[in-house]
């Protein structure tokens, strides 16, 4: 089993993720860091524990490029027939994690992974319900209404010649472009146990969404695109006329906030017609 990090600048974070991993009940994995371009320590921390930690640690740096291409670096380094997930450098496993990931593996031999929901300690976690056996990741928020963060252990024969797009100029991508390409492969088991735990920080990915969209234009269009394809192949019904509005409204305000003058370009009738819908979206995602 893999366990890939991809961090920049968490150094101060870091031993709290060490210190649960080195809890773990079952020790089997290789913890794979991916440092993008860190300048606070990290190297010289993580460098440090490889030589007096138990852990079995396996660390790359990289120019900073963001965590997508974190990630493609660290399919570079994974075994075809092995099993990997990601946890952030600012999260941690609870002690019986990998070995929960182990035993529930063993129930799924023709399902591509697994899915756990993340949780926040002290708060109330939603969960899909116990009759739900098979979903890929697009459908628990799409499908089933739950915005939740997930954590995701995936067979890596499954990752194919799957890479994140490397873009010039721009260090995001949505990780939802995974989980699209990953319908075709076959479904998740959903399990309720808590084995994650995490938490938002100010200046993390989650907390500056719409800014690193807006910084990051070409990434997020392949996103709205992929979202929009998902929706048209995946859902019916009002659900789908919803969603696919929904797409739609999310790309005019993102579109209205660049300056090369695609909002109006690229707006048909059915674009102007949500267009005062779109500026009220702008303004609060965009210009808090």
């Amino acid at each position: 089993m893999i366990i890939v990090t991809p961090t920049y600048n968490r150094r101060q974070e870091l031993p709290n993720l060490v210190a649960s991993l080195e809890k773990q009940t079952c020790q089997d994995f290789t913890w794979l860091v991916i440092d993008d371009g860190s300048t606070d320590g990290t190297a010289e921390y993580l460098k440090d524990l490889q030589k007096n930690s138990l852990l079995d640690i396996e660390y790359y740096y990289q120019p900073n490029q963001g965590k997508a291409i974190a990630y493609n670096q660290a399919f570079q380094h994974m075994p075809v027939d092995e099993v990997h997930l990601v946890v952030d450098s600012d999260d941690e496993l609870l002690p019986n994690a990998v070995a929960t990931f182990y035993e529930d593996l063993q129930q799924i031999p023709q399902q591509i992974g697994l899915v756990y929901p993340k949780t926040i300690a002290g708060e109330p976690t939603k969960w899909l319900p116990n009759k739900v056996q098979a979903v890929n990741i697009m459908d628990i928020r799409f499908k089933y209404g739950l915005k939740i963060e997930t954590c995701i252990v995936l067979k890596n024969q499954y990752i194919g010649d799957f890479r994140f797009p490397t873009t010039e100029g721009e260090t995001f991508c949505s990780e939802e472009l995974f989980y699209n390409a990953l319908i075709n492969k076959g479904t998740f088991k959903p399990c309720a146990t808590e084995v994650y735990r995490y938490k938002y920080l100010a200046d993390g990915l989650t907390s500056n969404l719409f800014t690193m969209q807006k910084n990051n234009p070409h990434n997020t269009r392949l996103l709205f695109q992929d979202r929009q394809k998902y929706v048209q192949q995946n859902l019916k019904g009002p659900q789908r006329f919803l969603e696919l509005i929904k797409v739609r409204l999310n790309k005019i305000a993102f579109n209205l906030v660049q300056k090369d003058g695609s909002a109006l370009s690229e707006a048909d009738l059915r674009d102007w017609l949500l267009m005062p819908a779109a500026i009220i979206l702008k303004q609060i995602r965009y210009h808090k």
